[in-house]
């Protein structure tokens, strides 16, 4: 079969109107400059809240012992606030039989039931309570945002398919709470605010879409978003009762009655304006356990192995500016219980050459019941690194001086309390007492570096420098030679009569034939009896 050849037909040429100017192509020269970013469409979060509403009383019975516990919790009790109502903020369910509810008064509880026992409430167990269960929570999400006093946000969408879907996780909280004791109240909706004003109201595990949003929240009644009192007391004079009533108000005007924050988490709520959250960071602590090849006998050897461990502790203290206060070892045995060593700072520092020495001098304390096969460094709080100021001229007595001698201070009393043992160095605290005897006691073994006060009160009269630890008494023969020789008008003091050792004693201030000048007391409720007290400087 030929191939046939067909011929080339030109283009028709382009028609003309008359009198029209020539078509000019503009040419675009390409961007010179860097390509503009994709646009990426950020994924809509979802939000669980978790709302406890017997938080106080978990709080309160948290703070004591399992027997304490067991004994109120088999009878009606309820925690009360310290306003001047003494309002009731939660109660067991014995209290709620006989009709004790939150938000009944003190009196009104007592009226519906005279056996019911009341807890004060304890703000910072609160607090501590709701810390701890934030820290439990990272365990299904790393975006947990506590809201105190007694409510959590979680950030789950990244955790939904890891937990096998959305319902199977919202039953795998329930019942991780349900064993542990708590019986919260869940809702999950697109934004946070949203999530918690649903969890307020819900009664059982509620999911809210993006589409069901304000249809949802519209329902909810104006007392969920727990605004303060005068201002819900506004909103039902304007016969806003519902947040659908809030959300259909005009915003300008329902911006100046309610304030324009108010109007600002509605937004939030509704997802009209972006919400910015901190979340939740647990207490960071460090372990460096060292197992050894061979059992270590002396504790020469073992103070070579901790320095190593030390200088990894410092590195790592120093790569996160953090600072230490007190570090504990333990030497593990193979059969024996393990020989706690603890390093007490007196002040918080990351200097890990000065820590050795410090080891060393316990170690040197230290009786090893048998061979050492293990060792350990655990630091239990980390404390930011004390952050270094200097003068600009550096002038005398400038903030660099003083935080040198506060160090060396420091040093000092850990130094002595290494070599001497934790209880044998202590400092002196005042008292509120005017017993001389009573009005200082011995610090507690974990003291920090002692600091002068500036000016001394005029009002304060003169103590002597050394105080008899056993008033000495006055020979009678001595008493009217004391009456001349007072170089003072006495001062007298009464007090501890709220205790068993009430006292009322004039003081003066006397000098012996050898010149010594002393501190004497007259007991007015001992015969009169004079009795030596101190001896001034």
């Amino acid at each position: 079969m030929k191939s046939v050849q067909l011929p080339l037909i030109p283009p028709a040429p382009e028609k003309r109107r008359p009198n029209a100017s020539p078509r000019i192509l503009s040419v675009v020269p390409p961007p010179t400059g860097p390509a503009p970013a994709p646009i990426v469409r950020r994924r809509r979060a979802i939000w669980l809240a978790l709302h406890f509403p017997d938080w106080p009383l978990r709080a309160a019975l948290s703070a004591l012992s399992a027997a304490e516990r067991a004994i109120l919790e088999a009878q009606p009790l309820a925690v009360v606030d310290g306003d001047r109502r003494s309002t009731v903020l939660a109660c067991n369910v014995a209290a709620t039989t006989f009709g004790i509810r939150a938000g009944h008064s003190l009196n009104a509880a007592i009226a519906l039931s005279a056996d019911v026992q009341f807890l004060p409430r304890n703000s910072a167990q609160e607090i501590q309570l709701l810390n701890e269960v934030a820290g439990q929570c990272q365990q299904y999400t790393s975006s947990v945002s506590p809201q105190p006093p007694n409510e959590i946000a979680l950030e789950v969408r990244g955790s939904l398919r890891l937990f096998g879907g959305l319902n199977n996780f919202v039953e795998r909280i329930r019942q991780d709470f349900h064993r542990r004791g708590f019986a919260p109240q869940l809702a999950m909706s697109p934004t946070v605010h949203s999530s918690l004003w649903l969890s307020r109201v819900a009664k059982e595990p509620t999911i809210v879409g993006p589409r069901d949003l304000i249809r949802s929240l519209s329902r909810l009644p104006v007392n969920a978003l727990l605004w303060p009192s005068e201002v819900e007391l506004r909103l039902a004079r304007f016969g806003v009762l519902t947040i659908g009533d809030l959300l259909r108000l005009p915003r300008g005007g329902l911006a100046r009655r309610i304030g324009y924050e108010r109007l600002t988490e509605l937004d939030a709520a509704v997802g009209r304006h972006p919400e910015v959250r901190r979340y939740f960071a647990s207490a960071e602590t460090y372990e460096d356990r060292v197992p050894l090849d061979f059992e270590i006998e002396t504790t020469g050897l073992l103070g070579v192995i901790l320095e190593k461990s030390l200088k990894r502790l410092q590195l790592f203290l120093t790569r996160r500016s953090l600072s230490v206060d007190c570090i504990r070892i333990a030497l593990r045995h193979r059969e024996q219980a393990s020989t706690p060593v603890t390093l007490g700072l007196a002040r918080p520092t990351a200097d890990m050459q000065h820590v050795t020495e410090l080891m060393r001098e316990q170690l040197a304390r230290v009786q090893l019941p048998s061979p050492v096969s293990a060792l350990s460094i655990t630091v239990q709080q980390l404390h930011p690194a004390p952050k270094a100021t200097q003068e600009l001229f550096g002038t005398a007595g400038s903030s660099e001086a003083t935080a040198a001698r506060a160090d060396a201070q420091a040093r000092l009393l850990e130094q002595l309390r290494s070599r001497l043992g934790q209880t044998s160095v202590s400092s002196l605290q005042s008292r509120a007492d005017y017993r001389p005897e009573r009005a200082h006691a011995p610090a507690s073994t974990n003291m920090q570096p002692l600091t002068l006060r500036e000016h001394l009160p005029e009002s304060l009269a003169p103590r002597p420098l050394w105080l008899l630890s056993q008033p000495y008494d006055v020979r009678p023969a001595a008493h009217r030679t004391l009456r001349k020789q007072s170089l003072s008008a006495p001062e007298r003091i009464e007090s501890g009569w709220w205790d068993d050792d009430f006292c009322v004693r004039d003081y003066h201030r006397v000098t012996s034939p050898l010149g010594a000048l002393g501190w004497v007391y007259r007991d007015r409720l001992h015969s009169g009896q004079w009795r030596l007290h101190g001896l001034f400087g």
